[in-house]
């Protein structure tokens, strides 16, 4: 099935996108550590915990696109998302 997208894809019947979504955090918890012998491992926690969240889309040749946000991601955001890359004009240059 992927291969038969893909020579349509290189044939420009259609466009094939990978997508992906991914969160990120500055401050992971923290999942080992070292303490003195008998004494508890004690780990201050951080204030602020700021995630976050990519979606992209990659194309054959490379071509990366993407967007961020600082909330969790919902069915809409994906929906949003691929509406756009469908709308824009300029979402990808045609390759040589």
């Amino acid at each position: 099935m992927i291969g038969a997208l893909s020579r349509l894809d290189h044939e420009r019947q259609c466009e094939l996108l990978y997508f992906d979504e991914s969160g990120f955090s500055p401050n992971p918890p923290v999942q080992y550590g070292w303490g003195r012998i008998g004494q508890t491992r004690a780990v201050e926690p951080l204030a602020h915990r700021q995630r976050v969240n990519v979606l992209g889309a990659l194309r054959h040749d490379g071509l990366l696109t993407w967007t961020t946000q600082q909330r969790p991601t919902t069915r809409g955001d994906v929906i949003a998302f691929s509406t756009r890359l469908r709308l824009s004009r300029t979402r990808f240059p045609e390759s040589s």
